[in-house]
């Protein structure tokens, strides 16, 4: 490379213009940072963008009448909330609303974020000879053609915001190849499904029921004469499960291309015309590279991307980080939040003592990973904040802040996906924009006792990671009936059990924290609340406060018991941790 050619600058760069990007670059102007952020599109939203043709350059997943699987709740921005768009949306009033957040964050943070649209990143390694900088090379795609004009600048931190909806993955089955040489164009992935008018009248089986096979299920049923979901897991019918006329399958076995038979692990076969596969992407970034003297990716492609410590930051050169390549039934909108709040402080200088971790290389965070995941990266911006010289002026470091109610919606929105398409049906046949509608998962978020159980989890890890006892929580007790308090207790002791033995010793410490805080809040509102009654208003108010505080005693004392033999606690969070070092962390 022509060294006279490289331009020495200092700012973040930020690859890709999607939520991720966005949101990284609003929390690293916020620490002071001057930003680039690189679009192949030509304006924000990446994955969002949609794009009519499948095989166009840079087309995402995105199809025409693709609606949000999620409730608006968990895909808001904390600083840019969304204004009278309905609980589940059209993908256009996504792109705009990212297009505008865009311009947002511009406005107010004139002349340190710059966007360069309509270049294609297809070069980044980190150099020594260049003082331990990132040379980034760039083209310009110009009217989608990739033999644009290239420059390369140099920069200290990276922030790769490319996402995980890009490169389909497609399995090894056998006959597979076979089968798409004689039928052309008979199979696809769903990054590639646009209508559900492509399937008229034919035979069609769908490998993989996660999102994106649900939707695309649901859109073809009216459409496909025969409908067929092959899964590894059991299917439901009705709301929120299969099409009323789509037949479950168990896994697919192998493929016969000359009699157009797909077989499946029990043993059935059935003729189909088309397959779509719906299991998901894999992680693909070529243009990451070992070194300047080779074309071999840092990274290869496929289901894994090691060496991250929270999903975030490269181990092995830390001045790299990603931002919303977490997989599975995750908020996306939320959780990049978190982690761009982290790497921003992370990148200041402001968090500093960081442990290793042993992280899951293919980045799926079932419940409760994904809950314990969002309060410990809040928990540690929380620690930075309180460490800065003259404190923080509120609202200039967002902080992401994962709720009660978002937990709750979580928890419950399949409950509601399935009441809003069942209601919506009702009234339209399609998917409204009611403003009734508006507000619909609001019957699920009362203060009921049942969702007081399903908050539990949720509250002892806020407690756990928490430095203080602040607490806005609210107990219904007036709607407690007698032995509920007993209910309470074995949740408390149960969902530590669970929590325990799914997150394991790292997060020990902040269970047991959290449960005995719990614990200790619920009796003391409860005994304030009871002072203020006058037992002689009811001859069960009395009965209720006994069997109230006695659940309570056994419950504390066997949470006692259990988390004293449970194994060694990780290191307490204010005890001295491996420091990050520019090349890498000590201790490591």
């Amino acid at each position: 490379m022509d060294q006279s050619q490289v331009i020495t600058s200092n700012p973040v760069a930020v690859i890709g213009a999607g939520v991720s990007g966005l949101v990284a670059a609003k929390r690293l102007a916020a620490e002071g940072f001057q930003v680039d952020v690189y679009e192949r599109q030509r304006q924000a939203g990446g994955l969002w963008n949609f794009s009519p043709d499948p095989n166009a350059p840079f087309a995402s997943a995105v199809y025409g009448d693709l609606q949000t699987n999620f409730p608006r709740q968990l895909m808001e921005l904390q600083d840019y909330p969304w204004t009278n768009q309905p609980l589940f949306m059209h993908h256009t009033l996504v792109q705009q609303y990212l297009e505008g957040y865009s311009r947002n964050i511009q406005t107010n943070f004139p002349g340190r974020i710059r966007f360069i649209f309509d270049t294609e990143v297809v070069r980044l390694c980190h150099e020594s000879y260049a003082g331990g900088h990132w040379e980034l090379t760039y083209r310009f795609a110009r009217l989608g053609s990739l033999r644009g004009e290239k420059s390369t600048q140099r920069y200290i931190f990276v922030v790769v915001a490319v996402g995980v909806y890009d490169q389909p993955f497609m399995p090894y089955y056998q006959g597979l190849s076979e089968w798409r040489e004689l039928w052309k164009g008979s199979v696809t992935h769903s990054k590639f499904y646009r209508s559900p008018h492509e399937f008229e009248d034919k035979r069609v089986l769908i490998v993989g029921y996660q999102a994106s096979g649900f939707e695309i299920a649901n859109k073809i049923a009216a459409h496909a004469s025969g409908l067929w979901v092959s899964s590894t897991r059991p299917l439901a019918d009705g709301p929120g499960g299969l099409p009323c006329n789509a037949i479950p399958m168990t896994a697919v076995s192998r493929f016969d291309a000359a009699e157009r038979r797909v077989t499946f692990t029990d043993g059935q076969s059935i003729e189909v015309q088309h397959i779509i596969f719906c299991i998901g992407y894999q992680y693909h970034q070529p243009f990451i590279k070992k070194n300047s003297s080779t074309d071999e990716a840092r990274f290869p492609s496929g289901l894994s991307l090691d060496h991250l410590h929270e999903h975030v930051i490269y181990i092995e050169q830390p001045t790299l980080t990603f931002v919303g390549i977490v997989k599975g039934a995750v908020p996306t909108f939320l959780v990049v939040q978190a982690q761009a709040a982290f790497v921003a402080r992370f990148f200041a200088d402001h968090i500093r003592a960081l442990r290793p971790r042993q992280e899951d290389a293919q980045h799926r965070l079932p419940y409760p990973l994904f809950m314990d995941y969002m309060l410990r990266l809040e928990s540690l911006c929380d620690q930075a904040d309180k460490g800065r010289l003259g404190g923080v002026i509120p609202g200039s470091h967002p902080i992401f802040r994962w709720t009660m109610e978002l937990d709750l919606v979580r928890t419950k929105r399949a409950e509601i996906r399935g009441a809003f398409m069942s209601q919506n049906n009702q009234m339209t046949g399609v998917w409204s924009t009611v403003d009734t509608l508006h507000e619909y998962h609001c019957r699920f978020l009362t203060g009921s006792n049942q969702n007081f159980v399903a908050l539990v989890p949720f509250l002892i890890l806020s407690y756990g990671y928490k430095d203080d006892n602040d607490s806005g929580l609210t107990l219904p007790f007036e709607g407690w009936e007698e032995g509920f308090g007993q209910i309470i207790g074995n949740s408390i002791i149960n969902s530590t059990r669970t929590l325990s033995e799914t997150l394991g010793p790292d997060s020990n410490d902040a269970i047991r924290m959290g449960s005995q805080k719990l614990f200790q809040l619920v009796r003391d509102r409860w005994s304030r609340w009871a002072g203020t009654r006058k037992w002689a208003e009811t001859d069960q108010l009395e009965v209720w406060k006994k069997a109230f505080e006695k659940s309570f005693f056994f419950a504390n004392r066997d949470l006692s018991l259990q988390t004293a033999f449970h194994g060694h606690p990780r290191t307490p969070i204010s005890s001295p941790a491996p420091r990050f070092v520019r090349g890498g962390f000590d201790g490591c």
